[in-house]
């Protein structure tokens, strides 16, 4: 499973601020369930995979209405992101995050 650190979500998070409000919320509706339910914390793999899929659907949307200059940016930090992967989280990362934004 895919885990980047929280400085690549960070810089990801950074290149689509429209996504900064609905990932802040999703991040206080997740840590409220995990004190309730400590048995039930992501893991960093995890925390990752959500992290991308919410990011993909929410940039898909506002692709898909014409709004490029996100995708854009985010472009530009993935290309950062691409050059301190191995093989297979690069396989992973492309497979599982880019090719969900058709």
């Amino acid at each position: 499973m895919l885990t980047l650190p929280d400085s690549d979500l960070a810089a990801l998070l950074n290149a689509v601020p429209s996504f900064e409000a609905p990932w802040s919320r999703e991040s206080t509706d997740r840590a409220e369930y995990e004190r309730q339910w400590p048995d039930d914390v992501q893991t960093p793999g995890e925390r990752t995979g959500d992290f991308l899929s919410r990011l993909a659907s929410h940039l898909g949307a506002r692709v898909a209405h014409g709004d490029l200059h996100e995708a854009e940016w985010l472009m530009a930090v993935l290309e950062h992101i691409y050059q301190h992967l191995d093989d297979r989280d690069a396989v992973e990362l492309t497979v599982g995050f880019l090719e969900s934004l058709n």
